[in-house]
């Protein structure tokens, strides 16, 4: 499913492009939103632009800390 997410990902960055307000020097984190249907196909449900956070759940308590944790040693690393 990476194939699709990655596919739906840059598509949706490519159409709306011209309508994001890119700030140089700015980090965006965008909370894409996606389900799968019967057949593994992933549909895009939404986009925030501000994604929570918390760790509500579970799954958020592990995703979290690890993301901002890349997160640094990306922006570290590709400055």
């Amino acid at each position: 499913m990476l194939p699709q997410l990655k596919e739906i990902i840059v598509n949706t960055v490519l159409c709306t492009f011209d309508t994001v307000e890119w700030r140089p020097g700015g980090v965006g984190i965008y909370g894409f939103d996606v389900f799968p249907d019967e057949n593994l196909k992933l549909w895009l449900i939404e986009v925030n632009k501000c994604p929570a956070m918390e760790y509500s759940t579970q799954v958020t308590s592990d995703i979290v800390p690890k993301f901002m944790k890349e997160l640094v040693q990306l922006l570290l690393v590709e400055k």
